[in-house]
């Protein structure tokens, strides 16, 4: 599986990928790949958000969990630990990102629900102090219905970048 960058009309302005000063010059990105270099795409990118495109059945999943594991097998200096979330039952109308992952963290390790001498989770901790990296996968399975609403909704504001 290859990938490439997506139309310069989908992506982001370069000064807010490469989160460059003002005036600072725009270095061009190498964004093609291939499933085993996945890993050392995104931590090209200064701004440290990548997003997957594709068709249903394309690879964006499998993508998604090789990137993951990549990350895992490979020491960085990064503290973060990656966390695939499928989001396609999600709704960020109700639900705000931060209790989507702290609520997956508590389903997925029983353990971090656990708490803190301040009273919050472990879970919640991890979130709060940006130790996890949500990788997040099922966009296309987001219920169109729900679609219409996040223009007129404003979530809480998230550490996520």
């Amino acid at each position: 599986m290859r990938y490439q960058p997506a139309p310069a009309a989908l992506m982001d302005r370069p000064e807010n990928i490469q989160r460059l000063q003002p005036g600072a010059p725009a270095r061009v990105l190498d964004l093609n790949g291939d499933l085993r270099t996945v890993a050392d795409t995104y931590r090209s990118v200064e701004s440290q958000r990548l997003v997957i495109l594709g068709r249903a059945g394309s690879g964006k999943s499998i993508l998604a969990i090789e990137f993951v594991l990549e990350l895992l097998a490979t020491p960085s200096s990064s503290l973060r630990v990656p966390v695939i979330l499928s989001i396609g039952s999600w709704d960020p109308v109700t639900v705000t990102p931060r209790d989507l992952l702290v609520d997956h963290l508590l389903r997925d390790h029983p353990h971090l629900a656990r708490t803190t001498p301040e009273g919050a989770t472990l879970a919640a901790e991890l979130v709060d102090s940006d130790l996890i990296l949500p990788v997040l996968d099922g966009f296309d399975e987001l219920a169109e219905c729900a679609a219409p609403r996040w223009k007129h909704s404003t979530p809480r504001p998230t550490r996520w970048s």
